[in-house]
């Protein structure tokens, strides 16, 4: 069977692969079930896997299709966890995440439900300390935080979270994941247990943006999608490019989610303010 690293092979590599007839579908499902089975409990990212069977004949279809001609998108034979059939992608199985998306109190820990257990980062030695806030910088965040883990542990090159405020953002920017809340509406709501009808979004998680440009291109709102999709807008010029950013000083996380550390908070002002400075300086020479 033929192989491949996970842990540094995005969508676009596997693509690539599989056009090249490198791998086939059956061959990236089997690395990716290998990796889970390997460290799934470890890490507590994934509740559950999609029988063996029904991945192995998804697999051997989307094979044929492509020995005969027919790709149905970028997605055509990619992993994910949860979602995007329709797009060619397979589907291996359920990341965990925080227990009704943290609504049940602010104390509750990221990443911990009652079916899959306390979810831990891939780049964290230690377990998450019960003694620590429930969004310390050991924990992995939330609450789409078995997404976000699997993605950095190398269980799939994609998978799909949804948030109200902060459930994509904060465990994408642990796990050093691209991730994007779309605008309310532009992704379909349907099978989604939404907090809020006005915020809940659900959005993708990958190691590079052109994986994540194509993924919204498969789960958006067909009539809302740009004409020539997300991955045109991917260019290397900063023109039209408009950047914002906030005050760390000024929106602080409550201190009941991650303790105050105004070091960390100095730090992350320093960095804004050289980035701003550098910006400016490669835009002036546009």
């Amino acid at each position: 069977m033929a192989t491949f690293d996970p842990l540094r092979t995005n969508a676009c590599d596997i693509r690539e692969l599989l056009d090249r007839g490198a791998v086939t579908c059956f061959d990236v499902v089997e690395v990716y079930l290998r990796q889970i089975d390997l460290y799934g409990h470890q890490l507590h990212a994934v509740i559950q896997t999609t029988p063996r069977e029904l991945l192995q004949k998804r697999a051997a279809e989307l094979d044929a299709e492509r020995k005969n001609g027919i790709i149905r998108g970028p997605l055509h034979g990619i992993p994910i966890l949860v979602k995007l059939l329709q797009a060619g992608a397979i589907i291996l199985g359920k990341a965990n995440l925080s227990e009704f998306a943290w609504i049940l109190g602010d104390t509750n820990p990221c990443g911990w439900s009652a079916v899959g257990g306390q979810t831990q980062s891939a780049y964290v030695k230690h377990k998450w300390e019960p003694s620590e806030q429930c969004s310390a910088h050991s924990n992995a965040g939330g609450s789409s935080s078995g997404s976000a883990v699997s993605v950095s542990a190398g269980f799939a090159p994609i998978s799909i979270g949804t948030e109200t405020g902060g459930s994509l953002v904060m465990p994408a920017n642990r796990a050093a994941l691209y991730t994007i809340k779309p605008s309310i509406g532009l992704v379909p709501q349907s099978g989604i247990v939404p907090i809020s009808d006005f915020c809940d979004a659900a959005g993708p998680m990958t190691t590079t943006v052109t994986d994540l440009a194509n993924t919204l291109d498969a789960i958006v709102d067909p009539k809302l999608r740009p004409s020539e999709g997300y991955a045109s807008a991917l260019t290397s010029t900063w023109d039209g490019l408009r950047i914002g950013c906030l005050d760390p000083k000024d929106w602080p996380i409550d201190e009941r989610t991650v303790g105050k550390d105004d070091d960390f908070v100095t730090q992350q002002v320093e960095i804004l303010n050289r980035s701003q400075t550098q910006l400016i300086i490669q835009a002036s020479r546009h």
